[in-house]
């Protein structure tokens, strides 16, 4: 029964294979579900979630390789990436809608001794779009709720204030099936579209990387 459930289809998903555009993640992302089911357990061990973003597998070993210490990074929606974040960029402003989660999300970071370097805000996609014209950002997470007035905000900018690296997750959903083609018409990213696994996510994601070909 238990590898029945694996294959069968739900109301998003052909199998667990499969992201919500009936798309197969292919191979290897495919065993990907080996890490996502170990790091599932682990949490549920440890009783907290890793700090991951839950991203693709393959998009955070991507977008890790393409950090840097001096990197501003403005994130609409905190959680796990906030704290993943921390120890591999100059700064990150954080913003959150959600008021129980901030407190949450501070409480963690004090329980781990680690502080942040910046802020986390609570407010929404409107607070996102007053601190995005108001700063120099070179990394951008859009996975918040109304991310798609979030991402026109970002395509809106001068093209010298466009971030390095613009990272969208969920993009196999209905309403976000369009972003690739709005971050493509721009013509300065290089675009990366991953299907797989994310941490502790037992069915398949997709996460959508695009990083400027001018400043790889």
């Amino acid at each position: 029964m238990r590898l029945k459930k694996i294959w069968s289809p739900d109301l998003y998903r052909a199998t667990r294979f499969h992201t919500e555009t009936g798309e197969f993640c292919g191979f290897p992302a495919s065993f990907g579900i080996g890490m996502a089911v170990v790091t599932y357990i682990l949490s549920r061990i440890r009783k907290r979630w890793l700090s991951q973003p839950w991203w693709v597998f393959e998009a955070i070993r991507l977008v890790d390789s393409k950090l840097n210490n001096q990197d501003r990074v403005l994130e609409l929606g905190s959680g796990y990436s906030t704290l993943w974040f921390c120890n591999r960029v100059e700064y990150i402003c954080s913003i959150e809608e959600s008021e129980a989660w901030k407190t949450w999300l501070e409480r963690e970071m004090a329980a781990r001794r680690q502080k942040i370097k910046g802020a986390v805000l609570l407010g929404n996609t409107k607070s996102f779009l007053e601190r995005l014209r108001g700063g120099q950002w070179s990394v951008i997470v859009i996975d918040g709720s109304d991310r798609m007035s979030a991402l026109d905000g970002v395509i809106s900018l001068q093209r010298e204030n466009l971030p390095r690296i613009l990272i969208f997750d969920d993009t196999d959903k209905a309403e976000y099936r369009g972003v690739a083609r709005l971050v493509q018409s721009l013509g300065l990213y290089s675009l990366f579209v991953f299907r797989g696994f994310k941490p502790q996510t037992l069915h398949a994601c997709e996460t959508t990387v695009a990083i400027r070909k001018d400043r790889l």
